[in-house]
C-alpha cells in the first residue's frame, strides 16, 4: 500500500487567494462596525466568545480566515443575521445558530 502526500501547496490561482482576502476584509469591517457601533470592548467580545482579544482582532481586520463557527457565534453575540455581515443585506433573521 501507497502513502499519499497531500501538497500544502494551493490548488488554486493566486487570484482566488486575492479574492478571498478582499472578502475576509470586509467582512472584518462588517463586525467592526458592528461592535463600534453597540460600543463593546473587545476584550469582553473575546472573552464572551472564549477567544483571544488577538483573534478578535485579526478577524476584525481582516487578517485571519476563521471558522464559520466563529463567525455564527459573532453574528449570535451582536444578535445580527449572518446575511447582514457577509451580504451587507438587512433583513428576517436567520435560523442557524452557534453551538
Amino acid at each position: 500500500m501507497s502513502t499519499v502526500l497531500i501538497s500544502r501547496k494551493s490548488v488554486f490561482p493566486p487570484s482566488v487567494h486575492m479574492e478571498a482576502a478582499a472578502f475576509a476584509k470586509v467582512i472584518g469591517t462588517r463586525l467592526w462596525k458592528t461592535r463600534m457601533a453597540r460600543k463593546e470592548n473587545p476584550e469582553v467580545v473575546a472573552k464572551a466568545l472564549k477567544i483571544s482579544p488577538k483573534l478578535l482582532d485579526k478577524i476584525e481586520n481582516g487578517r485571519y480566515n476563521f471558522p464559520l463557527k466563529i463567525l455564527f457565534r459573532l453574528c449570535e453575540y451582536y444578535d445580527v443575521d449572518p446575511d447582514e455581515i457577509v451580504l451587507g443585506k438587512k433583513g428576517r433573521r436567520s435560523r442557524i445558530k452557534a453551538n
